[in-house]
This record gives C-alpha cells, structure tokens and sequence, in this order.
C-alpha cells in the first residue's frame, strides 16, 4: 500500500465510525432529551477557561455541534471519494470534538484520546502532503499509539485479580442482554474465562506484529473479529471505528519498521 492509500483507508474508516457514533449520540440525545439538557456543572470543568464556550457544550449548542460533526464527516468521505483535500472537514471535527468534550467525557461515546490523535496526524498529512517525512512519521506515531493502548490495557488487566479468574469478564456480559441470553454470561462458564486471557495476550503481544507484515495480518483478523462482536453484542461500536481506522497505519508500519532497523 501507498502511503496515500494508507491515509485513504484510515479517513474513510475514522469518518464512518464518527458519522454512525455521532448519529447515534444524536438519537440518543432525542430518545433522552435529559443527556443534551442538563447543564454541565462547573466543578466538572478541568479548567475555568472551559468556561469561555460553554455554548458548545450545553444545550443548544451541543445540538448543533452534534449535527455538525455528521456533516463534516460525511463531507470528508465525499470529498476524499472525489480526491479532493478534506483538510478543512477534519479541523472542523477535531475543533467541534473539542469543544463539545466537557459534556460528552461523562459518557462512553464517540469521543476518545484514540480517536483525537489520530485525527491530528490525518490533519497534519492533509495540510502538508507533499511532506514525506510527516506522512511516515504520522503513520508510524498512529501504530505505535495503537500499540501502546492494547499493551496498557492488558498489563492493567493482568495486574487485577477480577481479569485473571474471569470475573470481570462475567461481569462484563451481563451487562449485555445478548450474552445473558446465550447463557455464556454464567459465573461458572468456562468460555469466558479462556476467553479473558486470550483478550490479555492479544493485547499484550499486539504490538509484535509491527514487526512482521504476516503477524500484523492475524493480529488484525483477531482485532477485527474481537471489536466487531463487542459491536454487535454490546453496541461499542466507537472502538470497533476508531481501532479499525489505525490497522492501515499498523499494517504499513510492521512492513517499514525492520527495514528502518537494518
């Protein structure tokens, strides 16, 4: 893959994971009007200069900026369909983002430091795209960050004794209705607990696929599988968009990185 067909795939990706979660928080703020409503406390504010755009984070204006942010995204898919540049459509969503934080961190949405970062470095690329030092540098920076999310994550699952025994795990299910109805959610179900380790060693060996293009394939296949049923049994679906939108950069960093090394 070229580096624009890997930064072609990652937009696309990312966008069509903001456009469905950004819809989905739409819906759910027209089922539970209360979510968009309330006004935000401002002990809640991590700095008193959040206070400046409050507009963007109370109702009404976190409305629109919700609305704004599915148009940009389905702008910035158009717009790359046409092969134009959706430098413009991306700062508009990573600044819309932003600025609607204060609301949206209280919920587990479409919003995530993953989802940011990887946002600046399609920014970055789309504003200067003749610079191949950016370009590789913001593809190897997605892959090392996505890298690094899984390792931490299973190190702190492995550090709690809940993972290790497959209780948290059990827990986990229950709180889906798929699951309690297949009746793998029971505390004596031995799936789960194989299950769990196997999430902790796919998160923990994930990153030795940068150094090899046929690892990264499995890891991804496992990654693919491992998000896409927490998407349709959980309705996770921000992790299933903003994980997959960094498999292009990963796939194209474990082909790179040896090379850099020899």
């Amino acid at each position: 893959m070229t580096v624009y067909e890997v930064y072609f795939w990652i937009t696309i990706l990312l966008c069509i994971g903001i456009f469905q979660n950004s819809l989905g928080d739409l819906l759910l703020g027209l089922r539970n009007p209360a979510i968009m409503n309330f006004k935000i406390a401002r002990q809640r504010m991590v700095s008193r200069y959040a206070r400046w755009y409050r507009f963007f984070y109370d109702s009404p204006g976190v409305w629109w900026v919700k609305i704004g942010v599915i148009l940009c995204a389905a702008l910035s898919i158009c717009v790359l369909l046409l092969e134009l540049n959706p430098t413009i459509p991306l700062v508009l969503i990573f600044l819309l983002q932003l600025l609607s934080h204060p609301r949206w961190q209280l919920f587990v949405t479409s919003d995530s430091p993953l989802l940011r970062a990887v946002l600046f470095a399609l920014i970055l690329y789309y504003t200067f795209p003749q610079n191949e030092v950016i370009a590789e540098m913001g593809l190897f920076f997605v892959s090392a960050y996505v890298s690094l999310i899984y390792f931490f994550t299973s190190v702190q699952k492995f550090k709690s004794q809940a993972w290790r025994n497959g209780v948290a795990m059990i827990h986990f299910a229950n709180k889906s209705p798929f699951w309690v109805r297949s009746g793998l959610a029971s505390g004596s179900n031995w799936f789960l607990k194989t299950t769990t380790w196997g999430v902790i060693f796919f998160e923990l060996l994930f990153f030795s696929g940068l150094f090899s293009p046929q690892v990264a394939i499995a890891f991804m296949i496992i990654g693919f599988l491992f998000h896409g049923v927490l998407s349709l049994s959980m309705g996770i679906n921000h992790f299933f968009w903003t994980f997959l939108a960094c498999y292009p950069a990963y796939f194209y960093a474990s082909g790179k990185i040896l090379l850099l090394m020899s």
